[in-house]
């Protein structure tokens, strides 16, 4: 079955400029003004379905003899497009039929069928000159009535569905929901059948709805088609069809025998409130969380799962390692595999830490590394971030894509119920994923500034001794801003309601709106984040800092590029999307291949096209970022509808469409959605292809994490800077002990054999062996082990090694011209011992696992500066020179003081501590000459008077080179 309607569900896991809409107004004001002037007395439906975007197809919908498929995506935008094209909403809205059908509290084994069925009008203008049915006035561009033709023809449409997407259970019940259906006028339905999985089911029998729940089983998980057979008031009949997601659940029998015994050693998902302390009816009280939009502060939930060690096997914490899930904003990925209501289309977290070592599907040697680390000892504890009801006030919340703050308070409650579990020696391993890593860093930060501040180490000692951010986005996250603003136009100007549904559900959630760089409702061609979200997030995460406690180890893994390699091309389209929404006539059907079509008049063409944010850093220049609009046609005459352009400008860090990042692909899942909503679609042929719809996908990622981002790089704001060339840690250029970025950039949250492998290393870390920060790839260790600091110098300089090293580690050595002052695992400091004023050569070495690392310098001789004063009509020159190394002075200041009557002072020279270095008398006539004394260090700066008798007449400082 193909696609009847346009869907955009964009799964973020979890935005550089404002947009300039050229038109603000909706479809369906742009057609009541072209249709202003037709006689609409015919259309005693009250719906004309051409005022709104034929997102749902309702014109073509079964009409004739097309047999068609439905879901409850489609139910809920046709619903949408009946209620926008009514002229006086005679039925509830589709937010009130949401709310409605939300409050039933259906399990989720239950299947509520619901159908729509009634009469509408639309559009039948004609199709050449000789047929018209009205007149085009293209000047006002508005149609006008021709004397004794009805422009309009009444049709109906009849569509029934699930009123779910997907369903649960071992089992599966199905009710007819006649509340949540519509019937205004036109045949009604006297009865309907379902027929699914061998079995019919009567629904409705002789106008009367059935109360009964009907139960069927299915034998496997995936997209069941539900049969429906109508039969009419007037005794005709209709075949119509839609689809249903299952997942079948195993019994605890089948799943005992699957897991082959292991089952003992894990537990079931066990929630955990974070106001609440072991006991569920005992209060913490200082783990709530008030958000900024909120009035009170509320209690999070999230929930966790322990596979316990293999070696034990004991079900006692023993070296207990966390990892903690990030963004989810349906909770749709859950756990494992075996809780109820994940998507099947969707990596579970324990399936995300596994990873493919030869990267081919069609081998079978993925690595589990839970179970690896269960092997090695890990008590691996998995935590998720549910969808739960709040307890005060019962509003269904998903915690996944919740304020970061509240998610971070409920992993502290889950830190303290765990340390009563585990060893007194233990310490924890934290691992965070994406905006696991946020949270885990805010919850540490969090309790070391508690535990300073109130000494209570029951509540708030975390004894955690590694901490793994796992491309984290600690400066913020990009989805493309021409998505972000394609998804608002589908939603604002076209009334899709997945697109809605997308903004409302995702978009407009805290979490992302704290995180997103750039956010939808950013209307300028600038970078901004949501207002009153995004800069205080970072504002409190930057004052709250890293967890620094004495004894924890903090590692970043990304899966961006540290070498400047960009994820895409700057101002490039990367996306296109077109829908030709020329209708068959079902009145023609029977034709065949030549015969005639009728043209939807207002709608022909749909295009929507998308570009990456400008990487250029400077310049007011803008540049489109994505485009969208309707054409409409009637005969030879052809117009645009809702055309919208968002355009962005220059941006000093760059584009972070492009940046080097862990890359996601928004717009491979835009494209796929728009076109096949759900896989399952192509199961059976029962249907024709209403749209014509196009899709390409010029460029398939996207920057979603940018490489400075999970770093937290805290120098240049330069995206795509190339920082390869040095060890950022050493450095001191971010706040990690050690980290690991590829060459090329990954895909998000991805793992492989060399991550994995430097991951392990990181758990058996010893404090007296080496720190391997790994970047470049390890593309040669000379460079990664490089001696840096200055070539030339005088009298003292530093000098690096290229990566931390423990001091028992290193062996430094110098020349004989150099004296060391000290040194460290990390650098040497050294001072010239031999005449200041000779130039000589020397060298630097490292021994290090026995190779011997050397850098050659020269020592450059001392050049001596010196003041001249010089008198000459009533003006004193002063010129301050340097002796180069060709033997030369060389003037590098001068100030002419005018008009002294006086031809002779002195010229006194002071350290920058006020003591007196040199001291020289000065007359007119000749040329004074005074040289500032030499020390070896580089430190001094000198203050020299020009004095003419008692009173200075100028001073100036100079320093040293």
């Amino acid at each position: 079955m193909k696609k009847t309607y346009i869907i955009f569900t964009i799964l973020v896991c979890l935005f550089v400029y404002k947009t300039q809409a050229q038109e603000e107004n909706d479809y369906t004001a742009q057609m009541d003004g072209m249709f202003q002037y037709l006689d609409k007395t015919a259309i005693d439906t009250d719906i004309l379905i051409d005022r709104v975007f034929p997102a749902a197809n309702i014109q073509e919908f079964n009409q004739g003899v097309r047999i068609d498929t439905s879901s409850y995506r489609h139910y809920k935008q046709a619903w949408s497009e009946l209620y926008r094209a009514s002229y006086h909403h005679d039925f509830v809205g589709l937010e009130t039929l949401k709310t409605g059908l939300y409050h039933k509290n259906y399990d989720q084994h239950i299947v509520p069928i619901g159908f729509i069925n009634t009469e509408f009008h639309r559009t039948d203008f004609g199709t050449t000159e000789a047929n018209a049915k009205v007149a085009f006035d293209e000047n006002e561009e508005v149609f006008r009535n021709i004397a004794g033709l009805n422009p309009f023809v009444k049709k109906q449409t009849t569509i029934v569905s699930p009123l779910v997407h997907k369903v649960v259970g071992s089992s599966f019940s199905f009710k007819m929901e006649e509340a949540c259906s519509l019937y205004q006028q036109g045949k009604r339905i006297k009865k309907l059948l379902l027929t699914t999985n061998g079995a019919n089911f009567t629904l409705i029998d002789n106008f009367i709805a059935s109360t009964q729940y009907f139960n069927t089983t299915y034998s496997e998980s995936g997209i069941e088609c539900l049969k429906f057979t109508i039969t009419f008031s007037d005794d005709t009949s209709k075949i119509t069809y839609a689809v249903l997601s299952v997942e079948k659940l195993s019994t605890a029998g089948e799943r005992a025998d699957t897991v082959a015994g292991s089952l003992d050693l894990e537990t079931e998902e066990i929630p955990i409130w974070a106001n609440h302390g072991e006991e569920d009816n005992v209060l913490d009280g200082d783990l709530l969380y008030q958000g900024y939009d909120e009035s009170r502060p509320y209690e999070g939930k999230n929930e966790y799962k322990i596979y316990y060690d293999l070696i034990h096997k004991d079900k006692i914490l023993n070296k207990p390692m966390i990892i903690i899930d990030g963004y989810d904003a349906a909770d749709s990925r859950k756990i494992s595999v075996e809780v109820d209501g994940r998507d099947g289309l969707e990596k579970s977290l324990y399936e995300q830490m596994s990873y493919d070592p030869d990267n081919n599907p069609e081998t079978d040697n993925t690595v589990d590394m839970v179970q690896k680390y269960r092997e090695q000892g890990y008590d691996v504890i998995l935590v998720n971030h549910p969808r739960y009801k709040r307890r005060e006030d019962g509003v269904e919340v998903v915690a996944g894509s919740d304020y970061l703050q509240r998610n971070a308070f409920t992993f502290i409650a889950l830190l303290r119920r765990l340390k009563k579990r585990m060893q007194p020696e233990d310490k924890f391993t934290i691992i965070g994923p994406s905006m696991g890593g946020l949270v885990s860093r805010y919850a540490l930060a969090y309790m070391e500034k508690k535990l300073a501040e109130t000494g209570d180490t029951e509540k708030w000692d975390h004894k955690t001794a590694l901490w793994v951010s796992f491309d984290s986005p600690h400066q913020g996250a990009n989805i493309p801003i021409g998505v972000q603003k394609g998804i608002q136009y589908f939603a604002n100007d076209l009334g899709v309601e997945t697109a809605k549904e997308f903004i409302t559900e995702q978009l407009d959630k805290p979490f992302p709106k704290q995180l997103l760089v750039n956010h939808y409702t950013n209307n300028s061609s600038y970078v901004r984040g949501a207002v009153g979200f995004r800069t205080r997030f970072q504002n409190e995460l930057d004052a709250l800092g890293f967890p620094k406690a004495e004894g924890l180890r903090r590692v970043a893994l990304i899966n961006g590029s540290v070498k400047g390699s960009l994820n895409g091309v700057s101002k490039a389209k990367y996306l296109g999307i077109e829908d030709d929404l020329t209708h068959l006539s079902s009145l023609d059907f029977f034709i065949g291949p030549l015969g005639s079509f009728l043209t939807n008049i207002v709608a022909d063409k749909m295009k929507a096209n998308f570009f990456h944010v400008t990487n250029e850093k400077t310049g007011i220049s803008e540049s489109l970022i994505f485009e969208g609009g309707i054409r409409g046609k009637f005969l030879w005459w052809k117009w645009w509808t809702n055309r919208v352009t968002y355009k962005s400008r220059p941006s000093r860090k760059g584009s972070y469409d492009v940046a080097p990042g862990g890359y996601f692909n928004a717009q491979v899942v835009l494209a796929n959605e728009s076109n096949t909503p759900n896989s399952g679609f192509e199961k059976k042929s029962l249907s024709y292809v209403f749209h014509s719809l196009s899709k390409y996908v010029i460029d398939p990622t996207h920057c979603f994490i940018p490489s400075k981002s999970a770093l937290a790089y805290q120098k240049s704001e330069v995206l795509d800077e190339d920082i390869s060339g040095e060890d950022l840690a050493c450095a001191g250029k971010i706040p990690f002990d050690a980290y690991y970025a590829p060459s090329d950039n990954e895909q998000h949250v991805s793992l492989n054999e060399e991550n994995v492998n430097w991951l392990t290393e990181q758990l058996t870390f010893d404090d007296i062996a080496q720190n391997d920060n790994v970047y470049n790839q390890l593309e040669a260790e000379e460079e990664l082990y490089e001696i840096t600091g200055p070539e030339y110098f005088i009298g003292e300089a530093t000098y690096n090694f290229g990566n931390c090293f423990e001091a028992s580690e290193i062996e430094w050595e110098a020349s004989s011209n150099l004296s060391i002052v000290n040194s460290n695992s990390r650098s040497i400091t050294v001072v010239t011992n031999i005449n200041p004023f000779e130039r000589s050569e020397g060298y630097i070495r490292a021994k290090f696992r026995n190779l011997v690392f050397e850098k050659r310098i020269i020592i450059r001789k001392r050049l001596m500066p010196n003041v001249i004063v010089d008198y000459h009509n009533n003006k004193i020159n002063v010129t301050i020179r340097e002796l180069k190394e060709n033997g030369m002075y060389e003037p590098i200041s001068n100030e002419t003081l005018a008009y002294y009557n006086s031809s002779s002072g002195h010229i006194n020279i002071f350290s920058y501590n006020g003591n007196m270095v040199a001291s020289q008398p000065w007359g007119a006539g000749r040329e004074n000459i005074i040289y500032m004394p030499y020390s070896a260090k580089n430190e001094y700066m000198y203050v020299a008077y020009i004095e003419l008798y008692d009173f200075t007449v100028v001073s100036f400082i100079y320093a040293p080179y």
